[in-house]
């Protein structure tokens, strides 16, 4: 039975059993000047990979060829640690949400689709740049899914490019009777891209070239936030402010919200697991 504890506050956390596998790229789509959408099929069966609905932040490790070798060296799993490939080759990955997992049908195979900021800086996004259909990489895990309360009438959600994957489903999963106020947070209105459809959402979007930010909107938005449950995903030093203002300012209890750094400028594979602000003893 998958193990459940508490992460953040307000939220609860299924493990899943941790797997490595090696899978195909099947399907290239651009959706914007700066994203891209793999679809990703392999053998799912010696390797499940588990999804849950609700779980919109999970995600895997995507492991890539060597720049310079070409060669894929996939760690391995021992009693659920990661251990070192059996070709003792070096491996970079970063980590990126799940977008969509669809099972194996009748008619079709299984599906892992994940979308990447296609970027020249680091050994992962310089390949999303340059990706092929038939080219093989690694993917390990989600090893958990985060599970978010469904009880709020409202939620605020605030994503920048590298949690637009959540952002989305954010949009398809949260409870049908909830209104949502989404903020999205990108370089120019060439990044922006189609979200799926939902009643009761508004969607707001802002161009950093522009000078806009999610810390500035959400600071300034008049939305009463006394009975909502707040999420905001983007570059860890510009969301400090911004968490600091809704715990202080709105006066929101820590069960309320959940804002993650997903990357910060400077650093490279930042761990998104570690307290978003080192001065709040109880982040």
């Amino acid at each position: 039975m998958a193990q459940q504890h508490r992460v953040h506050p307000g939220t609860t956390r299924v493990r899943h059993p941790l797997y490595a596998r090696t899978l195909t790229v099947h399907a290239i789509q651009r959706l914007s000047a700066s994203l891209i959408e793999l679809r990703l099929h392999g053998d799912f069966e010696a390797a499940p990979l588990v999804s849950v609905r609700g779980g919109m932040a999970e995600h895997v490790k995507l492991i890539v060829p060597d720049a310079q070798t070409g060669v894929l060296s996939v760690p391995r799993i021992v009693d659920e640690r990661i251990a070192a490939p059996l070709n003792g080759g070096a491996w970079s990955s970063r980590d990126y949400t799940v977008r969509a997992f669809h099972p194996a049908t009748a008619q079709a195979p299984a599906e892992l689709v994940l979308w990447g900021v296609e970027h020249p800086h680091g050994p992962v996004g310089a390949w999303v740049a340059r990706a092929t259909v038939g080219d093989t990489v690694g993917v390990l895990g989600p090893r958990g899914s985060e599970l978010f309360p469904e009880d709020y009438p409202h939620y605020l959600i605030g994503a920048d490019e590298t949690a637009l994957p959540a952002l989305a489903r954010w949009i398809e999963e949260a409870p049908a009777c909830a209104h949502l106020t989404v903020f999205a947070e990108v370089e120019s209105p060439a990044a922006r891209i189609e979200l799926p459809h939902r009643e009761n959402t508004t969607v707001t979007w802002l161009d950093r070239g522009a000078g806009e930010s999610l810390a500035t909107a959400i600071t300034a938005s008049s939305c009463d936030l006394s009975a909502s449950f707040v999420w905001v995903a983007g570059e860890a030093s510009a969301l400090i402010p911004l968490r600091r203002h809704l715990l202080g300012e709105r006066g929101l209890h820590r069960d309320q919200i959940d804002v993650s750094g997903y990357w910060k400028r400077g650093i490279a594979d930042l761990d998104h697991h570690a307290p978003l602000d080192a001065e709040d003893p109880q982040n």
